[in-house]
C-alpha cells in the first residue's frame, strides 16, 4: 500500500502531466509534433520515412500517417530521393520550420523562467533527482536491484 508521501507524488506527477505548460514542453516527444521535431533536429542530413520509423521507434504505418497528416497541414513536403528513386525524401516546408522553430522558442521560455524562479542550486537538486528517478525506474523494468540512495546506505 502506497503511503501519503508516494500518493502526493503521484498527484502532483498527475498536475504536472495535466499542465498545458508541461504540455508546451513534452509535445516534442509525442505524436507527429515528435516526428516533425525530428525532420526540424535532422535538417543537416536526408530524412526518409523508413529512417523515421527506426530512429523513432515506432511503425511505419505510424510514421506514414503522421507523414501524410503533416503534408496536408503544409508542414513537409515529400519528393523522390534524388539519390534513390525508390525512396520518399521527407523535408520541412518553411511553414513547418517557422512552426517548430516558435514551438521551441516557446518550450525554452518555459524552462527559463523554471530555471530562474528555482535558481541554480534547486535545479541541480531537481535534476539530480530526476536522473536519479529515471535510473531506478529504468533498473526496476530490466528487473535489476533499484540503485541505494545516500540516504538509504546509512
Amino acid at each position: 500500500m502506497a503511503d501519503q508521501l508516494e500518493m502526493e507524488l503521484i498527484g502532483l506527477l498527475k498536475g504536472i502531466y495535466r499542465s498545458s505548460t508541461f504540455d508546451e514542453i513534452t509535445q516534442f516527444w509525442q505524436g507527429e509534433m515528435q516526428v516533425l521535431y525530428h525532420i526540424y533536429e535532422s535538417r543537416a542530413h536526408a530524412v526518409y520515412p523508413s529512417t523515421l520509423s527506426d530512429e523513432l521507434g515506432v511503425t511505419r504505418a505510424r510514421i506514414t500517417s503522421a507523414l501524410a497528416s503533416l503534408r496536408k497541414k503544409g508542414l513537409i513536403a515529400m519528393r523522390v530521393s534524388p539519390h534513390d528513386r525508390r525512396k520518399l525524401l521527407v523535408t520541412l516546408t518553411q511553414r513547418g520550420e517557422d512552426f517548430v522553430a516558435e514551438k521551441e522558442a516557446l518550450a525554452h521560455r518555459r524552462i527559463g523562467a523554471l530555471s530562474r524562479r528555482l535558481g541554480r542550486e534547486n535545479l541541480a537538486e531537481m535534476v539530480r533527482l530526476i536522473v536519479l528517478s529515471v535510473q531506478i525506474m529504468e533498473d526496476e523494468l530490466a528487473g535489476e536491484q533499484p540503485l541505494k540512495t545516500k540516504e538509504q546506505n546509512k
